[in-house]
């Protein structure tokens, strides 16, 4: 058995006065969950904060590459995103960092980066004799594994979100950088402007903005990420009300 003793030979001694009240596995449990609640709650706050100061963009990349039809028509209709819990908002926050520190480390290694921190891409100077649009994401481990092995077009909605940014920047190649969230590692990508994919997907855009209302579908797993669960559900609700 370990002998832990030595850590705590600085330790004041309790004094019976001043010892509260031993609280049950309850109490404790409960106090818990409302610290958890709270920083939650902080977090929402902060981010419907952001979300109401950023200037609003109707054709966001990241959000033409939802597959999902009704995501998509409330994104395009201006209904804000409300994320149903606080640990989305902190993941939404904890991306926006992780960019943020990429960005740094390529200008540590010499390379001059334009970061436009509302839109959350940039440019990188330095790679080749032209510039590169730069595109930053955070990737779970099994993505950044898939793109080690197969590259960009083994993740396709990251890479709708590459295609579509170059296409509105009217630029023909990019710098994709995937950060894996369990390692820290990176996985630097050369990618060029593909305007198939991007003549598709703002097909596909057109197609849902022409909807007078939300568009059929039925719940499946990513609908518990869905920061626009929220008003799918009250949709849903009125049109089975209706």
């Amino acid at each position: 058995m370990v002998d832990l003793s030595p850590y705590f030979q600085n330790r004041p001694a309790d004094k019976p006065s001043t010892v509260a009240p031993a609280r049950s596995e309850q109490e404790t449990a409960g106090a818990c969950q409302h610290a958890a609640n709270r920083v939650y709650s902080a977090c929402l706050a902060d981010e419907d904060r952001r979300s109401r100061t950023r200037p609003p963009v109707r054709l966001d990349p990241e959000m033409m590459s939802l597959k999902c039809g009704r995501a998509l028509w409330f994104g395009l209709n201006g209904i804000r995103p409300r994320s149903a819990y606080g640990c989305l908002a902190r993941a939404l926050e904890r991306g926006r960092l992780a960019r943020r520190i990429v960005v740094r480390d390529l200008r540590r290694a010499g390379y001059r980066v334009d970061w436009t921190g509302s839109l959350e891409c940039g440019y990188i100077y330095g790679l080749t004799r032209r510039p590169h649009l730069l595109e930053v994401q955070p990737v779970p481990d099994t993505v950044f594994q898939r793109l080690e092995k197969f590259g960009l077009g083994s993740a396709i909605d990251l890479e709708i979100v590459v295609q579509c940014r170059m296409g509105f920047a009217r630029m023909d190649r990019a710098l994709f950088v995937a950060e894996n969230k369990s390692t820290q590692e990176l996985h630097f990508e050369r990618v060029q402007f593909d305007p198939e994919i991007f003549n598709q997907v703002r097909a596909r855009v057109g197609e849902v903005m022409d909807f007078s209302a939300t568009p059929d579908g039925t719940y499946d797993e990513d609908c518990a990420h869905c920061c626009f669960r929220a008003s799918c559900r009250e949709a849903l609700a009125a049109k089975k009300a209706g």
